[in-house]
């Protein structure tokens, strides 16, 4: 990126910010490992630092912050970006559909399911994936549409899932992501369900900085484009951009 850009974000960013940033596959059909590495380094030079999801809601200090997640569980998270978050030191977490674990690349799946066509991790990515010391999250249990699904729906899969996942890594999960940044219709079923599951926080896919205004249950996340450029990625996880994701989205009942 031009470093005359990056001087003018640096004067006219606010300098205190704290930002989750939504990721998918990190492989050369989508957002490639390279422009994912030209992003960091992009925001290394704007006095970024990055947190775990955890440590960025609990962090009070100021500054400019920002936290990656990854959304499925696909294998290139740990076969391709592992391997530079733990050079970079870069925490991350992984949210996790746990039915999905173990499918490899079944088309048909990635049809139905509307997933990236790239290899879904295995249980034993996960185990390595935890055992580097990064987190998962849970994505309900099959990449749910929870605005196509009922409550019946909703209340099993909450309930299954996240015990199962817990289960299944020995791991407590305190974070969820909405698949396709989907809402309910039911609100208030699923915001019981999560706290009564012991679930912190919720994310979507709302652009903006982290917000806890209303709910713990619709906190702000920037969902990064598969085919971004490395400068619309850039401004979108520094705020720039904010403004279009309001004018594009305003109207849409399953996500606001």
């Amino acid at each position: 990126m031009n470093n005359i850009i990056v001087r003018l974000l640096n004067i006219v960013l606010p300098k205190n910010f704290k930002r989750i940033i939504c990721l998918h596959s990190i492989s050369n059909n989508y957002f490639s490992l390279s422009k994912f590495k030209a992003l960091v380094k992009v925001l290394k030079l704007l006095d970024i630092t990055f947190l775990s999801l955890d440590d960025i809601m609990n962090n009070n200090l100021p500054g400019r912050f920002i936290s990656f997640t990854f959304d499925d569980g696909y294998k290139d998270n740990i076969e391709t970006l592992m391997p530079f978050l733990i050079n970079e030191k870069i925490p991350s977490l992984i949210f996790i559909c746990p039915y999905l674990l173990n499918r490899g690349y079944d088309i048909d799946l990635i049809s139905e399911k509307k997933l990236y066509e790239a290899k879904l991790a295995t249980e034993t990515d996960i185990k390595l994936w935890l055992d580097n010391n990064f987190a998962i999250g849970y994505h309900t249990l099959n990449h749910v549409d929870l605005f196509d699904a009922s409550d019946d729906e909703i209340k099993n899969d909450i309930e299954v899932g996240i015990k199962y996942l817990e289960q299944k890594f020995d791991y407590k999960v305190n974070n969820f992501a909405y698949p396709f940044g989907h809402l309910p219709k039911n609100r208030e079923l699923l915001f019981n369900l999560l706290e009564k599951n012991k679930v912190t926080y919720a994310y979507t896919v709302i652009w903006g900085d982290i917000n806890f205004e209303s709910t713990p249950y619709l906190i702000n996340r920037v969902c990064i484009g598969d085919f971004d450029s490395l400068y619309k990625a850039t401004l979108k996880a520094v705020g720039v951009l904010d403004f279009y994701f309001k004018m594009k989205h305003a109207n849409e009942k399953n996500r606001i």
